[in-house]
């Protein structure tokens, strides 16, 4: 690792690397943080005993895509990297065998191993990555344009390295313009509808990453950048939306020069988790959900939890047979 802050060129540290690599083990990740949300002994536990939580299908297609479009992005050919990975049929049904059976994660590791060095995927992977941006530049009489301007100005997947506070923490932005910060997301249906992104927000913790981006890349180049998702349906017709994070992360006003950070709900959360974070790291010590219980005042923490309102006014009725 090179000298803090450190941030390397588009794409010079590979995905893989970038989250397994030995090096970088070290450095916190938003995704990280955000376990301090079950307790810092989960967190401790997560890192211990790395596990994907995500489907072998929504990986794929979701790395085919980001790689697909960092590539165009940063004006490199993506066929270069890659080595075609065709799914085995099942003999029975003349269909390909699911993502998450044996057979399937059995031939893409072996088509992983034969290839070292090369990013594996499926055509059909390829295929759905290269139609859904294909909508994205061309297919929104109102935005099309806009994502045009940013991949035509930015910059994609560069690794981003920093310490504070003695904590090292890392991102890695999917697009970034000299004055935005871009994260693209493949969705649902409908989902990247105004009136139900805060849901996909709340339930993914999309607000605390977004604050993390804008915090660290401050600590960086000492500059505030707004920042926005590209939400995309990964089915027909691929419609997206361009959403600003501004009332969840960081707001960020001008006074004359001078840029003023507003906090949102967001950025307070991720704030009070990098605190955690720090002072966990600092000390070595990694409590469990007691964190989250006031101590009284002999420093006990016995949790009272609040009974809700709907069941205070609730009773249970029997309705016996009195007279059998």
């Amino acid at each position: 690792m090179k000298k803090l802050p450190f941030v390397s060129g588009p794409m010079e540290i590979t995905n893989d690397d970038y989250h397994n690599g030995e090096q970088y083990i070290k450095f916190c990740s938003s995704s990280e943080l955000k376990q301090l949300l079950i307790s810092p002994m989960w967190m401790r536990y997560c890192q211990d005993n790395p596990k994907s939580t995500i489907g072998v299908q929504a990986a794929q297609e979701g790395s085919a895509f980001h790689d697909v479009i960092a590539h165009k992005v940063n004006g490199t050919d993506f066929m270069d990297e890659v080595a075609i990975f065709e799914p085995p049929v099942n003999e029975k049904t003349m269909k390909p065998y699911g993502y998450e059976s044996a057979k399937f994660k059995d031939a893409l590791a072996a088509c992983t191993y034969h290839n070292p060095g090369k990013v594996i995927y499926s055509q059909k992977e390829i295929d759905l990555a290269n139609t859904m941006i294909e909508h994205l530049l061309n297919g929104n009489p109102h935005l099309s344009k806009d994502v045009r301007y940013m991949i035509k100005h930015g910059k994609a997947e560069k690794s981003c390295f920093c310490e504070y506070q003695g904590a090292f923490f890392k991102f890695r932005p999917d697009l970034q313009t000299n004055s935005k910060i871009v994260d693209w997301k493949t969705c649902r249906h409908e989902d990247p509808k105004t009136d139900n992104w805060p849901r996909i927000v709340r339930d993914r913790g999309y607000g605390i990453s977004a604050a993390f981006y804008q915090f660290f890349d401050f600590i960086i180049t000492g500059k505030w950048k707004p920042f926005y998702w590209i939400a995309q349906e990964k089915e027909p017709p691929y419609d997206f939306n361009i959403l600003s994070a501004d009332d969840y992360a960081y707001r960020i006003e001008k006074d004359g020069d001078h840029q003023i950070p507003i906090p949102g709900p967001d950025a307070l959360k991720f704030q009070s988790l990098m605190e955690q974070y720090i002072l966990c790291t600092e000390k070595n010590v990694w409590p469990g959900y007691s964190v989250f219980t006031e101590p009284d005042r002999f420093g006990r923490r016995i949790a009272t939890p609040k009974v809700p309102g709907w069941e205070k006014s609730r009773t249970v009725d029997f309705y016996n047979d009195k007279n059998k």
